[in-house]
């Protein structure tokens, strides 16, 4: 990809071989990964990323945003059943996020994940900060994660932590509603 250039694609990584991908500076336009690699196999992301409307949809196999600076629209698994496995280690994550496959895998010390969207059911998260303003921006379940913030400062606010996490830190900022099932907070 080249600086400054609006890219609208849709880009299908398959097969048995690992890829790299390297984005050279911003790029703008309606860029999506689709991430359908058989397991062992990975996509790994060699430089930092900027482009607010890209999209990540991991399937299957792995990806590696480790040490990286991502700045997308989102990343959204779609609940896959195929083996996944993301390594978001020391990495900054901006975008929603939405990590939730039934036979997961993350790696994500030292990382940050600022999201718009927050759905996860499982998984150890470092730091995240979660700005959704809705319940359904924000779903928590069976997940360890060291810092979570709701940053939303609005009324309307809402967030919804479920059972079985680990929450190390929990902050709300809203004025809103927050439904937290109290024994699930450690």
């Amino acid at each position: 990809m080249s600086p400054g250039v609006r890219i609208d694609a849709a880009m299908n990584f398959v097969g048995p071989s690992n890829v790299s991908i390297t984005s050279n500076g911003p790029s703008t336009g309606l860029t999506q990964f689709y991430i359908m690699k058989p397991t062992g196999y990975t996509v790994t992301l060699q430089d930092d990323f900027n482009n607010s409307l890209a999209y990540i949809f991991p399937r299957s196999g792995g990806v590696n945003m480790s040490g990286r600076t991502v700045n997308l629209n989102g990343m959204d698994d779609g609940s896959s059943a195929s083996p996944l496995t993301m390594n978001i280690t020391g990495a900054t994550i901006t975008g929603a996020w939405r990590y939730m496959a039934a036979n997961k895998t993350l790696l994500a010390a030292n990382s940050v994940l600022k999201a718009r969207r927050f759905l996860v059911n499982g998984g150890a998260y470092d730091v995240v900060d979660a700005s959704g303003g809705t319940a359904s921006d924000a779903y928590v379940f069976s997940t360890t994660v060291n810092s979570l913030l709701f940053s939303n400062p609005s009324g309307a606010s809402a967030i919804s932590v479920g059972s079985n996490n680990t929450i190390r830190r929990l902050e709300f900022k809203g004025r809103g509603q927050s439904r937290v099932i109290i024994p699930s907070i450690h």
